[in-house]
Parts: C-alpha cells; sequence; structure tokens
C-alpha cells in the first residue's frame, strides 16, 4: 500500500498552486533549446566544408550554399540562445515570441532565394 502513496510537501497542503508551481516539469523546453544549438553546429560545419571544397574548385553556386548555411547556423544559435533565455527566465512555458518567429522566417525565405537565384543563373548559363 505504501508504493502507492503520493508525497505532498506541508508547505503545500491546502493552498492552492501558483503559477510557477503548475510549470511543466518536463525537460522538453529546454531539450529543445539545445536542439537550435546543435542544428547551428551541424549547419556551421557543413557550411565550412561548402566555403572550403567550394572555393577549391571554383564552383560559385557551393560557395554561395556555404555561405547561406553560414547565414543559417548564426540565426540558429541566435534562436537557440533567445529561446533558452526565455525558457529560463519564465516560470510558465510559453511559445516562442513573434519577433523570433518572424526573424525565423525571414531569414529562412532569404537564404532560400539567394539559393535559388545562384542556382537558376548557374543553370540557365550552361551551353
Amino acid at each position: 500500500m505504501d508504493r502507492h502513496r503520493i508525497h505532498v510537501c506541508s508547505t503545500c497542503r491546502g493552498s492552492r498552486p501558483d503559477e510557477a508551481s503548475m510549470r511543466d516539469a518536463g525537460l522538453q523546453p529546454e531539450r529543445t533549446s539545445l536542439a537550435w544549438t546543435r542544428t547551428a553546429l551541424s549547419m556551421l560545419v557543413t557550411a565550412a566544408i561548402s566555403l572550403k571544397s567550394g572555393s577549391e574548385f571554383h564552383r560559385l553556386e557551393i560557395v554561395t550554399a556555404g555561405a547561406c548555411l553560414l547565414i543559417g547556423a548564426v540565426f540558429a544559435w541566435v534562436t537557440g540562445m533567445t529561446r533558452n533565455n526565455e525558457i529560463l527566465h519564465t516560470a510558465a512555458v510559453m511559445s516562442p515570441s513573434g519577433s523570433l518567429i518572424v526573424a525565423m522566417a525571414v531569414g529562412s525565405l532569404t537564404g532560400c532565394v539567394v539559393v535559388t537565384a545562384v542556382l537558376a543563373k548557374n543553370l540557365l548559363s550552361i551551353p
């Protein structure tokens, strides 16, 4: 019978839980912010490889893709750090801020447009 007993701390008995104690006890928000940092690191490594190989073989499209990956890595790192600060300094679990979502959308769209323009230029210039 004892193993089914629920432990209630003495300070919580008879009191209404506040917003800070209602926070999700899971680690999902922290894992998500760490995932942004890991994504930024992998993008940085891929960007470095693309920039090096593109410059060695004089391939503009590979260098451009590497530069876009580098910019994307910076966006992902900033997003991860911003999200981590939001999680650490807020008692409640919250969704990302609107400005963060807009910044990521603009960065992603810009990267897609640049890569598409460079690839289209190189594909159309083939005789």
